[in-house]
């Protein structure tokens, strides 16, 4: 692994903790964000990768837009080996094509091209830098909706602009999201957490610290807390180079200074919205809120313990009486009969139970004899993402895999341990994937708005079946494999008649999109993630809303019946599944992490975001 150069580096700090503008509150955990990044990256006792005080260019509460472009421009192109740029503070955007901008003192959110970092700006200054790596960080609400690929068309644009050619950006927070500062912690709760790994390590990281590991625990301590997600966006092998070095392996010999104290006395008990702006007609605020602490001193509902994944039931329950649990099936609380270590984050089974695949956040899969234990690992080649969720063909012979935002899905045979000849592409990034029930087809949706239909035996396409407008984020066949239904990023479910290739209809979603469709085992019901907290179920041959189960995630990103059909699981944000008993309406347990079911209706497996892998069993 190749190290950060320190004499060939640049780091640059931008903040802004005070502002003139009466519509720009004061942010004063910017500045002790700011002083304390500096302090770790030119500190010598940090170890390797940190640069010399002269080469670490601060900019908090720049008196001016041409002095911070000035400084910018000159430490940009200064860089040979690793350019890091670090932006917190409030994010505005303005103007016909929705740009970002990054408030500076005098910013004004009304007429921000003249008084802000435009964004376009920054990404030029880094994009002609000729140093190896760069690395741009935005601690700011609007980042993440940059970022993120469920955003309207008309902000494309901003997703382009931080494709910058060997360049890792990392943000703060993932769509509709706001930056958090949490009351009594120092620091953001972002750029805090992020501090604390520099100064700690990652346990399950290599001896070098790179932006990937940071990435990776980060987003996991995050959504454990229940605070904002951080997102990523990479190009070819920036996540490769080591920064600094991993002081959680045992004699990495390096002492840092003390990590920064994250809050710990009694929670304040109402969130405080620091910012409140109306949505203007050609700028708008992202505001950052001021967050109680989540800490363990504060309530939350009951979740599942490391030792066990026992069910919580939905009854409410007053305050320091014991929860009371069950599991699906009212069977006594299942046994952890295997762990798989490793940083995973999506699992499933095949439709014979015998193969578990794995996939977390590099560029395998891993393949589980579930009767023997061993295990085939499996690199998709590149894509410079995690691979995502495995999904297999009806006789559990065929897998197809595909990587985050890839424009193609491969399959790859189990029994033969080789790839099938058959790559679905799309033009731009490939969503979902579905197969028929008899495992001759294989259905892609991406994000060129199209849904591909492949004869996996032919080798070809076979049909394109289009939207109105919508990026498709999930697919779904009934089972008797006449109907495909497909969630997409226009809030429709477009249905298409499998035989004829036409559409028969569509049903509403929500303005966030539909992540999540599933058919029922019987094929009667076609449940819909409908929105961040409800699911719809609908009667799948009159097209009537047959009932409506409030969720309560953030954010659902899947959803699963049991193979029995009793049981729906969704699967959301922040990291957690509830389980809906489908004839009585109603959520009847909680898991900590995605439920995974197995065709044994004593197996299941539990995946935590960025954790282990754990099979269970109920007998």
């Amino acid at each position: 692994m190749q190290v950060a150069d320190p004499e060939r580096s640049r780091v640059i700090l931008i903040g802004s903790s005070r502002y003139t503008d009466a519509e720009l509150p004061d942010l004063p955990a910017v500045s002790a964000t700011v002083r304390d990044l500096r302090e770790f990256f030119t500190d010598p006792r940090a170890g390797v990768g940190v640069v010399p005080d002269r080469h670490c260019v601060t900019l908090l509460n720049a008196p001016s837009l041409e002095k911070a472009g000035d400084q910018i421009f000159a430490a940009s192109r200064a860089a040979e080996s690793l350019l890091l740029v670090y932006y917190v503070g409030h994010g505005v955007i303005s103007g016909r094509k929705h740009d970002l901008y990054l408030s500076l003192p005098g910013t004004r959110p009304g007429a921000p091209e003249f008084s802000a970092l435009e964004y376009g700006k920054l990404r030029d200054a880094v994009l002609h830098s000729p140093a190896r790596v760069k690395i741009i960080v935005l601690d700011c609400c609007f980042s993440g909706r940059v970022l993120s690929q469920s955003m309207a068309p008309v902000r494309r644009s901003l997703l382009a602009e931080l494709d910058i050619e060997g360049t890792y950006v990392l943000t703060s927070a993932g769509q509709s999201e706001n930056a958090l500062i949490v009351a009594g912690e120092k620091h953001t709760a972002f750029s805090g957490r992020l501090l604390r790994l520099l100064w700690e390590g990652v346990e399950d990281g290599g001896e070098f610290l790179t932006v990937e590991d940071l990435y990776r625990a980060l987003r996991s301590r995050m959504r454990a807390a229940g605070l904002s997600t951080p997102e990523r966006r990479l190009t070819q092998d920036a996540q490769l180079m080591g920064l600094t070095l991993n002081r959680a392996v045992p004699g990495s010999g390096h002492r840092a200074p003390s990590p920064p104290a994250l809050a710990t006395g009694p929670p304040r008990r109402r969130a405080v919205r620091l910012s409140v702006i109306p949505v203007l007609a050609v700028a708008a605020l992202a505001a950052w809120n001021l967050r109680p602490d989540p800490s363990p001193h504060r309530q939350s509902p009951p979740s599942v313990s490391q030792a066990a994944p026992t069910l919580t039931t939905a009854t409410k329950t007053p305050a320091q009486t014991p929860t009371k649990t069950s599991t699906p099936t009212e069977t006594p609380a299942p046994r952890n009969v295997a762990t798989i270590v490793g940083s995973f984050d999506a699992a499933s089974f095949s439709p014979d139970g015998r193969t578990l695949a794995i996939s977390g956040t590099d560029r395998r899969m891993l393949l589980r004899d579930m009767t023997t234990g061993r295990k085939t690992s499996i690199t998709l080649a590149g894509t410079p993402r995690r691979v995502r969720p495995a999904v297999f063909s009806p006789d559990s012979k065929t897998v197809a895999v595909r990587g985050e935002e890839d424009q193609t899905v491969r399959l790859w045979s189990v029994p033969g341990h080789r790839w099938l000849p058959l790559s679905a592409r799309h033009a731009i990034g490939t969503w979902a994937v579905a197969f028929t029930p008899d495992g001759r087809t294989l259905a892609t949706g991406g994000n060129d708005r199209n849904v591909f239909l492949w004869d996996v035996t032919g080798q070809r396409k076979i049909a394109t079946l289009r939207t109105d407008n919508g990026w498709i984020w999930s697919l779904a066949i009934s089972p008797d494999g006449k109907l495909l239904a497909a969630g997409s990023a226009d809030h429709w479910v477009y249905l298409w008649d499998l035989d004829t290739h036409r559409t028969v209809g569509k049903l509403p979603g929500t303005p966030d999109g539909v992540w999540g469709v599933a058919f029922s085992p019987d094929g009667k019901l076609l449940a819909i993630a409908d929105g961040k907290s409800k699911i719809s179920l609908w009667n799948a041959r009159s097209r009537n809303l047959v009932a409506t189960l409030h969720d309560g995630h953030k954010k659902i990103n899947s959803l699963a019946f049991s193979p029995d059909g009793r049981y729906l699981a969704s699967c959301g944000e922040p990291d957690t599944s509830y389980v809906f008993d489908v004839a009585a309406r109603r959520k009847v347990a909680q898991y900590a992490g995605s439920v995974v079911f197995s065709r044994d209706r004593d197996t299941f497996a539990t995946v935590r975001a960025y954790g282990d892998v754990k099979i269970w069993r109920t007998r």
